[in-house]
């Protein structure tokens, strides 16, 4: 049986320890209800019910969930507590985990109790005198799943509970404290330091026992409790570590608590659970803090051709692009260049019929400039300029179908590089009825999409696989880099809008590409979606020359320095090569 060192040391027998002033901590390992009420029924006849506290946790101590997802195995795979930990695109942010997915998966799951016995246990301990009551982990927002499960499986702890010493509730939920409750013999704390809790509520009763056993499933928790015990002013402590759940574990696991085959089962129910209740409840997607949603937004419409001119190999890239997008039901906004519309001074109906094809198939436009301009080079005149002029052939298309033209991409991402530009430019949107349309999650597809030209102008389709399958790698870790900035920033995973470009490779790896978003838990919304998110409303005061992401930008306003952006993935050496 594979056993973790820090749980050797709990595995012992009995520890005991004398303190000082009399007080004696026993900590004991059990697999066995029956062991625990030999001990308290000891205690009682030694100090009488009277003067002995006996505290529960609940989670693989009192209840056991009947499914894994949600189990405690699965928040202590979540939390990176067991041997096999979550890959990024399995674990769940804390935003998600502690103020959503724990106490939805409590609501709808069941549980069941550790040992047959207990109710009859805990009826007999409480009819003698002595009280009890859980301190459970849980959230006071679990409190109503939580009193269910106990009242289904028959545990009933509001007889005989911790009272004031003039028998009175205790109200900690009162104390303006909303992590803490106690009602029904039941505190509540939030995955707080239990040690220091059971000192806080043992305070706050005014009452003191000679005699305290506690029953926890958890190592960690043991060891708070020991090391806490010493302001709990009982002369005799008795701490069960009760390893029933885990030991049936490991003898059913051959040794281990969770095989890979387990945790990617975890994972997919937990997808399809999600999915399924945005499908049913679709506002879910803009408030839940587990349903992560994300904009594709596509620069250079029509195409980045790289100097290919024919008709018919930019209509058909073109083409599984937006076949993709629709096929897989991403509402994209692709950002139009329309010089590219024109050859010698001549509009070519093909390439508008391109962007008619966008718009049909329900995908939104936005203005990329006429001829991609860079900010921090050219007057503003000339700038603003060559914006009004790149909107007037996608307007039409866009009216075409009843839709508006609103949305503007910078080129280069510079919005720029000093408050006075960037105002101005800002002043002239607004007036021009625009809306900025940033970007959360940067990166250099481009420089994938030059490489993966190369290679296929050299009929090179090894290199081509490869460089898809690194640029697939590549966009998952700037995908992970940027939801834990946004973690940083907001503490929460905010709503994404990822910039990319039209170009071969995105038409030939665009599902693959979306797989990777949905592996991660992702939904797909609009730009209009996007932006209500208040965190876009986050000032930006600091003014670089550099195109960045939004998430760049406003850690920057925050005085955030170098070592807050550590860990950005780098582009490979041999794409810059082929790119160059």
């Amino acid at each position: 049986m594979k056993i973790r060192f820090s749980h050797y040391l709990l595995l012992l027998l009995a520890i005991e320890i004398t303190y000082s002033f009399g007080q004696s901590v026993t900590v004991d390992t059990t697999v066995y209800y029956i062991e625990i009420d030999n001990a308290v029924r000891e205690k009682i006849q030694q100090y009488n019910a009277d003067q002995v506290l006996l505290v529960l946790d609940i989670d693989n101590t009192i209840l056991t969930s009947d499914t894994d997802l949600g189990s405690d195995l699965w928040y202590r795979w979540q939390r990176g507590k067991l041997d096999l930990k979550p890959r990024p695109d399995q674990k769940l942010n804390d935003n998600c985990l502690f103020n959503e997915a724990i106490c939805l998966l409590y609501e709808l799951g069941t549980m069941s109790l550790t040992d047959s016995l207990l109710p009859g246990f805990i009826e007999s301990w409480q009819s003698s005198g002595l009280t009890v009551f859980a301190l459970t982990s849980r959230s006071p927002e679990c409190r109503p799943a939580t009193e269910r499960d106990l009242e289904l499986n028959g545990i009933d702890l509001s007889s005989n509970k911790l009272r004031t010493a003039e028998s009175t509730e205790i109200h900690f939920d009162q104390a303006g404290d909303s992590n803490l409750s106690y009602k029904k013999g039941i505190f509540m704390t939030k995955g707080a330091h239990k040690g220091e809790m059971l000192t806080d509520i043992l305070e706050l009763s005014g009452r003191s026992f000679k005699s305290i056993v506690v029953v926890d499933d958890g190592d960690a928790n043991i060891r708070n409790f020991k090391e806490s015990a010493a302001k709990y002013r009982a002369e005799d402590i008795l701490l069960f570590y009760y390893t029933r759940i885990v030991s049936d574990r490991l003898t059913t696991n051959n040794g281990t608590e969770l095989t890979p085959e387990q945790a990617e089962k975890l994972d997919k129910d937990w997808d399809e659970l999600v999915l399924t209740l945005n499908s049913i409840f679709p506002e879910r997607v803009g408030k839940s803090c587990c349903a992560k949603s994300v904009c594709f937004s596509i620069d250079d419409l029509p195409l980045v051709s790289y100097g290919i001119k024919d008709s018919s190999y930019q209509f058909a890239v073109s083409s599984r692009l937006i076949s993709s997008l629709a096929q897989n039901q991403v509402p994209a906004i692709g950002f139009v260049n329309e010089d590219k519309l024109v050859q010698d001074g001549k509009l070519l109906p093909w390439k508008a019929g391109i962007l008619q094809s966008w718009v049909e198939t329900g995908l939104d436009l936005g203005n990329h400039t006429y001829s991609h301009p860079d900010y921090n080079n050219v007057s503003f005149k000339e700038f603003t300029d060559n914006l009004v002029k790149g909107e007037s052939m996608t307007k039409e298309i866009l009216a075409g179908q009843g839709k508006s033209f609103k949305y503007f991409r910078h080129p280069y991402l510079h919005t720029g590089n000093t408050k006075e530009k960037a105002d101005s430019l800002d002043e002239f949107l607004a007036a021009h009825g625009y809306v900025t349309a940033p970007v959360t999650i940067d990166n250099d597809d481009y420089l994938f999409a030059k490489a993966y030209h190369v290679a296929y102008q050299g009929k090179d389709t090894a290199l081509m696989s490869r460089i898809g399958r690194d640029y697939i790698g590549y966009m998952e870790k700037k995908l992970v880099y940027y939801e834990s900035l946004s973690d940083s920033l907001f503490g929460r995973n905010i709503s994404q809008i990822l910039l990319i470009h039209a170009s071969l490779l995105n038409a030939d790896y665009m599902d693959q590409l979306i797989d990777l978003y949905r592996d991660h838990n992702y939904f797909f919304i609009g730009m209009d979606q996007a932006l209500r998110d208040p965190a876009f409303t986050t000032p930006v005061t600091v003014y670089v020359n550099q195109g960045i992401s939004w998430i760049d930008r406003w850690a920057l306003s925050r005085g955030k320095k170098g070592s807050f952006f550590s860990g950005d993935p780098v582009t490979p050496e041999y794409i810059r090569e082929l790119a160059r």
